[in-house]
């Protein structure tokens, strides 16, 4: 059924030229000429009909739920479906059985158009006085001369390689600044460890010291010339030490 409204009004002349006037046979006539696909559209109402108004009731959800469905494939049409890897001529033919005949020619051509890669659309849209079905052809045709950019695996190893090697890089770089702060905070330890010792060291033995060779400050200081001495001391001069 292209169009259930016509359908039906072609259907209820042919009952005023049969003279048939009763709701109950108008709405068997109608059950029992559906074909399956169609009666399945209205299958409950089939299993279980009104006991009154049996043939508007299944005129009128058939009419809705016909144009419903075709109104979704419509939609589908818009919003889904794509061209994918499918020639021109196939895709007009998927096209074509998703709106049946509820769309005219135009309206197809326009939305197949539209779905074709642009530089088909740029030949096509130049011979727009052909026919869909020459249109089909010529897009086909088209295709096959024209060499499709393909992504290989060695293109896409390539390109994750260099993201590796990328990755890589940045590392290194990240750990050459590191070592470069790392040698920076070492260096500058060196220098304070250093510039200690050398204070600790010019500041000498005072006098409180205690050496570490066994004589007292003076002695250490003065030797024999000592004048002073204090204990601890080893540094004798004959049997006697300075006065202490």
């Amino acid at each position: 059924i292209t169009n259930p409204t016509t359908w039906f009004r072609q259907l209820e002349s042919q009952f005023v030229l049969s003279g048939i006037t009763q709701d109950a046979t108008k709405y068997h006539y109608v059950s029992a000429n559906l074909e399956n696909k169609y009666a399945d559209v209205v299958i409950d109402i089939i299993n279980n009909p009104p006991t009154t108004n049996m043939y508007e009731t299944l005129k009128a959800e058939l009419i809705r739920r016909l144009s419903d469905s075709k109104e979704q494939n419509i939609r589908h049409l818009l919003e889904h479906e794509e061209i994918g890897d499918r020639k021109p001529s196939i895709f007009l033919r998927r096209l074509q059985n998703l709106a049946g005949y509820t769309v005219s020619d135009e309206f197809l051509k326009t939305l197949w158009l539209g779905r074709l890669p642009t530089s088909i659309q740029a030949i096509l849209i130049t011979r727009q006085k052909k026919s869909l079905s020459e249109l089909a052809a010529l897009a086909d045709a088209v295709v096959e001369v024209t060499p499709r950019p393909q992504v290989t695996a060695a293109a896409v190893e390539s390109s994750v390689q260099g993201d590796i090697r990328a990755d890589l890089a940045e590392l290194r770089r990240e750990i050459a600044a590191l070592r470069i702060e790392t040698n920076s905070f070492r260096r500058s330890r060196a220098k304070s460890r250093s510039g200690h010792r050398s204070l600790s060291r010019s500041r000498g033995r005072n006098e409180g010291d205690i050496p570490t060779d066994g004589k007292c400050w003076y002695h250490w200081k003065h030797g024999a010339a000592a004048r002073k001495c204090r204990d601890p001391c080893n540094f004798a001069t004959g049997n006697s030490r300075a006065d202490r």
